[in-house]
């Protein structure tokens, strides 16, 4: 169920006992791997035009391909697109990892913030694909292990990150917007300002992500668990409410992806 950016890969993984511990483990065993808070994470696009800004100049023509084990993901992007030159090749370590998902220089901060910590729940590991492919299973069985109770009970379990639209689900499950918002230096101004300059045809697509049958009932179910609305039964209203958090979920990615594109690493 993982993504593949090119020659990296993205795990992602939810019920998650000690987010620390798994990094520690990676550590011990020589794996270098990032081991990122999910709430930081908005979408397919945001990761890919993370990783984009260390893409060689050679690569500038093709983009960046995104494809998963199991469904095509949103669709291939071509990150160019929100960069205006080229960077200093792929992220090929942790630390350049972290690095490409900030806007800021500031690497002591930058650690501070998007590591996994004590109390995250959710987290993507983020790799070489070289180094995936050939230690699968021990990199598996080190996350797994570290987020088990003695019993064995409660493991960590691992989610399916592609989707064949828009690239926000599942990561609207796990993303904490303020987190996001305050980590980016986005604004509630610059996210409906970003809301507002959407087509008709953009609003209808996401609009109907939501409606479409392999979908609507998570979305809905989540958008209730989370009691962002008091109709939880009134399922015409919490589609509504739900149409609009995609909307705003969306506008929130474009106001990170403008964030990230103008900004050097």
């Amino acid at each position: 169920m993982p993504l593949f950016f090119d020659d990296l890969v993205v795990l992602g993984f939810h019920d998650v006992k000690d987010a620390p511990g798994i990094h520690s483990e990676f550590k011990k065993h020589g794996v270098d791997a990032a081991v990122v808070d999910h709430a930081y994470i908005v979408s397919h696009l945001h990761l890919a035009v993370s990783f984009y800004r260390f893409k060689s100049e050679g690569a500038h023509d093709t983009g960046i391909s995104i494809s998963s084990a199991h469904t095509e993901s949103a669709s291939n992007v071509t990150a160019k697109k929100y960069i205006s030159d080229s960077k200093r090749g792929r992220p090929s370590t942790a630390r350049d990892i972290f690095a490409a998902l900030s806007p800021s220089h500031n690497l002591d901060r930058i650690l501070q913030v998007l590591p996994a910590g004590s109390k995250t729940d959710a987290v993507l590991v983020i790799l070489q694909k070289d180094t995936y492919e050939s230690q699968k299973q021990h990199i598996l069985d080190c996350i797994i292990r570290k987020s088990s109770q003695p019993d064995g009970t409660e493991k960590a379990k691992a989610h399916l990150l592609a989707h064949r639209r828009s690239g926000l689900f599942p990561f609207l499950e796990y993303v904490d917007t303020e987190k996001v918002m305050k980590f980016y230096g986005i604004t509630e101004r610059d996210k409906y300002a970003m809301a507002q300059s959407f087509t008709l045809n953009e609003s209808h697509a996401l609009a109907q992500e939501v409606l479409s049958t392999d979908i609507a009932v998570t979305l809905a179910a989540f958008h209730a668990k989370q009691n962002m609305c008091k109709c939880p039964g009134d399922r015409t209203a919490c589609a509504k409410s739900a149409i609009s958090m995609m909307v705003g979920a969306k506008a929130l990615e474009q106001c990170v992806v403008n964030k990230l594109s103008l900004c050097d690493i």
